[in-house]
């Protein structure tokens, strides 16, 4: 549910008899080199999952299943979209049990897809949970303490004292995934808020818009990557003049420049969030943050 009104109320000194809001889950978060994972529980077993708002669902790898013994729906294939365009379809399993502390989500289905990259950990990486399962709450980020919290809120409640300081920005759902404008060298434009991506990401067509041509792009460093699609995809690393959210200003941001499904000019990724707590407000449609190092 959408409630636009919660934005005051995230905002503004909390009514006298407003009711606290719930925080379902405190997890430790791990960041391995822009990976944000937690550790969850799936049919009994541990196992972690890395955070995934730039997709719609979740994603469970074929070794997991097979560990975890989890039950494959013989009559469902879904298309899996990286954020490069690329699809395959895939089959679907149930990740039965699935619980994240001492929040329990229940049976859950989950396309069937190998993930191009992801950390050696133990309990090791099965996954990732989506914006189907994460849309259910609002979600606090905390990269540099290393936490994250799952809340439900209601309206008239009352949220951490430290929203009341943050700044922020509004959001624009699209189905379970979320976007908000942003300012790259002086234009406008949509990014994508992606806990899968390690860093930002400016599309081609982005990059051109704001003045990168592309024989200058083609003399900087880059390199070869490939998402969920397994499509490889070319990047180049660019610095760019200045990037803007909300009234956060950056000088000359170094990020890097690859294909993107046409849908959003850029992805906002982890290594925005690294440096600072951030407040995920599927409720409200509001992104908020605190300055870096805060």
């Amino acid at each position: 549910m959408r409630l636009a009104a919660l934005v005051a109320c995230l905002i503004a000194a909390p009514p006298a008899r407003a009711e606290s809001c719930q925080r379902v889950a405190s997890l430790p978060l791990r960041d391995d080199g822009g990976f944000l994972s937690v550790r969850a529980s799936i049919a009994g077993t541990p196992v972690r999952l890395m955070l995934d708002t730039g997709s719609n669902a979740g994603l469970i790898t074929p070794n997991a299943v097979q560990v975890l013994g989890l039950r494959i729906d013989p009559g469902t294939k879904v298309a899996v979209q990286g954020t490069g365009g690329s699809a395959q379809r895939v089959a679907v399993a149930q990740a039965a049990r699935l619980t994240l502390g001492p929040l329990v989500l229940g049976d859950i289905a989950m396309p069937i897809a190998t993930l191009p990259a992801a950390p050696r950990l133990t309990p090791p990486v099965g996954g990732f949970l989506g914006g189907d399962v994460l849309s259910h709450f609002d979600l606090d980020i905390d990269v540099p303490r290393g936490r994250i919290a799952l809340w439900r809120i209601t309206p008239g409640c009352t949220p951490p004292a430290w929203l009341g300081t943050a700044d922020s920005a509004p959001l624009v759902a699209h189905g379970d995934r979320l976007s908000l404008t942003v300012t790259l060298d002086g234009e406008k434009v949509s990014a994508l808020l992606d806990t899968g991506a390690r860093s930002r990401v400016v599309s081609d067509a982005t990059a051109r818009r704001v003045g990168v041509n592309a024989a200058t792009l083609a003399t900087e460093p880059g390199g070869i990557s490939s998402g969920v699609g397994l499509a490889p995809q070319f990047y180049h690393w660019h610095r760019f003049a200045n990037f803007t959210v909300g009234h956060a200003v950056e000088s000359n941001p170094v990020l890097t420049v690859a294909p993107l499904d046409s849908r959003f000019d850029m992805l906002l990724g982890t290594d925005w969030l690294a440096h600072r707590e951030v407040w995920i407000s599927y409720a409200a449609d509001t992104l908020f943050f605190s300055k870096p190092g805060a």
